[in-house]
Parts: C-alpha cells; sequence; structure tokens
C-alpha cells in the first residue's frame, strides 16, 4: 500500500512556479490594472463633463431670469446669489486645480445687433482657461461684462458673434479627442 500514495506523489508535479511564468502573470496583472486606471479615468472625465454642463445649465436659467428682472445680465456671478436668490450657491469648476474658483463668467452686448451674450467658461480636464475675453481681444468697449481689459472701439468687419463663433471653435473641449484634450467646456447664451 505504500508504493500506491508515492507513485501518486510522483505524478504531482510539486514544483512550484518558474521564473519566466512568474514574469508572465506579473504582466497580465500590470496590463490589467492599467485597463482598469485607463476606464476610471475616462469615466471621472465623463462624469465632471456632465456636472459642469448641468451645472452651466442652471447658472444660465438664472441668468436669464436675473435678465428678466434687471434688464441685464449681473456684472458677477455672485449677485445670483444676492439680495435675490437665483441661485443656493455658485458652484465652483470642478476641473480647476484648488476646486474653490467658480466658473468664469463674461456677458457682452453687441453694438452691432445689440444682442447680449452671456459666456460661462469651464476649464475642462486640461485643467486650463483658454478662453480669452473678447474686450482683451481689441474687439468693442465691454461697459457690462465681466471680463479683464476694455476694448478699443469695434473693427468694421468684425462681429460680437463672429469673434464669439472663432473662440468657441478653437477653445471648446472636445470629448472626442481625450480624457485631456484641451480646451474649455463653454456654454453661450
Amino acid at each position: 500500500m505504500n508504493s500506491a500514495p508515492q507513485s501518486l506523489a510522483k505524478r504531482i508535479n510539486l514544483r512550484g512556479l518558474s521564473f519566466q511564468e512568474m514574469l508572465i502573470v506579473v504582466a497580465v496583472f500590470a496590463i490589467l490594472a492599467i485597463v482598469v486606471m485607463f476606464s476610471s479615468s475616462q469615466a471621472m472625465v465623463r462624469t465632471r463633463v456632465s456636472r459642469v454642463r448641468q451645472e452651466q445649465q442652471t447658472l444660465a436659467s438664472a441668468l436669464a431670469a436675473y435678465r428678466t428682472e434687471n434688464s441685464d445680465y449681473p456684472s458677477i456671478l455672485s449677485k445670483l446669489t444676492a439680495p435675490v436668490s437665483y441661485v443656493k450657491e455658485i458652484p465652483s469648476d470642478p476641473f480647476l486645480p484648488n476646486r474653490k474658483m467658480p466658473y468664469e463668467y463674461y456677458s457682452y452686448k453687441d453694438p452691432n445687433s445689440d444682442h447680449v451674450y452671456s459666456i460661462i467658461v469651464s476649464a475642462g480636464p486640461d485643467g486650463n482657461i483658454d478662453f480669452t475675453p473678447i474686450a482683451s481681444l481689441g474687439s468693442f468697449e465691454n461697459p457690462g461684462g465681466a471680463g479683464p481689459g476694455a476694448g478699443s472701439g469695434n473693427p468694421p468687419d468684425t462681429s460680437t458673434r463672429d469673434l464669439l463663433r472663432r473662440q468657441i471653435i478653437e477653445r471648446s473641449y472636445d470629448p472626442t479627442n481625450g480624457v485631456t484634450s484641451d480646451g474649455d467646456i463653454i456654454r453661450v447664451d
């Protein structure tokens, strides 16, 4: 009876994994870890983009209500919380490094058409504000806007709408360009 367990032990190889087999196992786990990390980072960016778009929609609605009551857009977003509360609080941009800064906001009156634009800008996944205020491009005087700088008159063939269109095309975030795509998330009303 002793010979049966010995022959069974000879048939089972108890040597463990070789170095090459161990390297293959580690490589497979590393590849799986990279795939999971990449997928989760893409999901986090998509979630933040959705949050930004929802918050921009909320701010746009509050801006429209403010404009209806006051016949103009506010010069800064904080006017939406006091004295009349159009929103409970001004949300912060989730893509900025310290995440405590609000969205960039500008309002422009086009002197050629008397149309007033409100623009809400998020830094986007790259974390940088790429949008340039029209007033700093030298397009026209911006008496009611919140953008820094003042323009020096409107060039004859460049309307505010054309400048905005160019800015949005050149500086907008495109999710098809990857997770850290350069560009801002811009809403114009």
